[in-house]
């Protein structure tokens, strides 16, 4: 591209510059020759109109008849009259010839096979050139006035020079234009080098991120580059963030379907097991309803896995339709739900929650609770505290958080909460019956609501914060 460019840039330039140079030469030369032609037509006719009165005085001296003098011609001395034209134009390139009737009565023209046809109308005059011996001559035939119209009067002008000084001068002008051209081609070659330069780098740069390397381009300067550059610069750091984020959810998906595959693996296990020693061992009545309760347990928890993938699946493909919820009932009718299994661990849950109204789907927004509070149940030993709290924030937004003062989960591990089949304690989950989506729900159900989800956890407990925008 930049060869391509600096060749097509240099060509139209001496194009213009050779043709600017050669219209300007051929124009001063017509110019010139214009202006010989014209002076040489003034001569002509300045020494036909002197010729003319010099016979007319010599005539009337003679006291001849004017009509005689056309079939006897001119005598020696009438001749002579013509010397004094021929001595004032020998140092110049001029030549003179005198015809009479045709024939050459006296000449200084150079030997020129020239066909002077002298039969001319009166009052005209014949203009001609004609190249002889590799020199150019401008010719110019006139007669004179009656009653000597028989005689021509030649004007000879010698081109020769004018045309080699303007051969000199168009030697000159291309050689000046030869060395300006080369110096050009060097200039130009080394402007459009840091033309390109940055083109040339986002080139390079473009081959890195065909390479994986996504690091941006510095360019100097100031214009539509130095935009290029920016934008180009934009464009890499977009692909890299699109490139993280498409490598964090292939992980994400891989990290997806090996989880599910364990899930999927324990419990199958369990059920193959127990359903092969029912088959094989000779048990008792007691041992067949322990057995097949275990079956009937592990095969509930598949069918919970599979409910809750359905769900999550619904959840993020599924347009809803937002009413207005009363935040209280729901944890309520929540908290209601859960009385047996708060009793059986004498958890004691404090509610401080004012009566605020939110927009959502109301299904969802109670499955949201439901985990979360669930969660907290699992995570609270014996005679633990649960505190709920809502309150409206500096920006209007309404606050719910859900504390447990169960086990610490660790810093590193918060952020992996909302990942799907992610456990912080495995052996506990598993004793709890989870399936390890449930946090994986709640953050679907946040992002349909436009609301925030945030875990904090210290040596005192967990924090669970919801904050609802609409």
């Amino acid at each position: 591209m930049r060869l391509k460019t600096y060749l097509v840039t240099l060509l139209i330039f001496l194009i213009f510059l050779y043709g600017g140079i050669l219209f300007i030469l051929t124009f001063s030369l017509r110019d010139n020759i214009s202006n010989i032609k014209e002076r040489a037509l003034g001569e002509h006719y300045f020494i036909i109109s002197s010729y003319y009165n010099d016979l007319s005085h010599v005539e009337y001296r003679k006291k001849s008849e004017i009509d005689d003098k056309t079939n006897k011609g001119i005598d020696i001395e009438e001749k002579l009259l013509f010397d004094s034209y021929f001595i004032y134009y020998q140092k110049q390139p001029v030549y003179l010839g005198l015809l009479e009737n045709d024939i050459v009565i006296k000449s200084t023209l150079p030997n020129i096979s020239s066909d002077f046809n002298t039969n001319l109308d009166m009052n005209k005059r014949r203009v001609f050139y004609n190249t002889e011996n590799n020199k150019n001559y401008l010719f110019i035939l006139g007669n004179l006035p009656k009653p000597f119209h028989y005689l021509t009067v030649i004007y000879c002008y010698d081109l020769s020079a004018e045309i080699e000084n303007w051969n000199d001068m168009c030697k000159l002008f291309f050689s000046f234009s030869f060395i300006l051209s080369v110096i050009l081609a060097i200039v130009l070659y080394i402007v459009i080098y840091y033309i390109f330069k940055p083109l040339t780098e986002i080139t390079a740069a473009a081959e890195k991120i065909a390479k994986g390397d996504y690091s941006s381009i510095s360019v100097k300067g100031k214009g539509e580059i130095k935009k290029v550059a920016v934008s180009f610069n934009y464009m890499a750091d977009e692909i890299k963030k699109n490139i993280n984020k498409y490598i964090e959810i292939a992980k994400q998906k891989q990290n997806f379907i090996d989880n599910l595959a364990h899930e999927l693996r324990t419990p199958l296990t369990n059920i193959y097991g127990y359903a092969e020693y029912i088959q094989k061992a000779k048990l008792t009545e007691e041992d067949k309803f322990e057995s097949t309760n275990i079956i009937m347990s592990e095969s509930k928890r598949l069918q919970d896995i599979s409910q809750r993938l359905l769900k999550l699946a619904l959840y993020r493909e599924q347009d809803m339709e937002f009413n207005c919820i009363n935040l209280i009932d729901i944890i309520k009718k929540i908290l209601t739900s859960f009385k047996i299994r708060l009793n059986e661990k004498n958890i004691q849950v404090i509610l401080e929650s004012e009566n605020f109204i939110i927009k959502g789907d109301e299904a969802l927004i109670e499955c949201l609770f439901s985990n979360i509070i669930d969660n907290a149940v699992k995570a609270c030993d014996k005679n633990g505290k649960i505190i709920i709290k809502s309150f409206k924030d500096n920006n209007e937004y309404i606050n719910v958080t859900i504390y447990d003062n169960g086990k610490e989960i660790p810093k590193d591990a918060i952020k992996h909460l909302t990942e799907a089949f992610y456990r912080v304690d495995k052996s506990r989950n598993r004793e709890d019956g989870g399936a390890g989506i449930g946090l994986t729900l709640c953050n679907e159900i946040v992002l349909k609501h436009n609301a925030m989800l945030h875990f904090s956890s210290d040596s005192t407990g967990t924090t669970v914060k919801l904050i609802f925008t609409k």
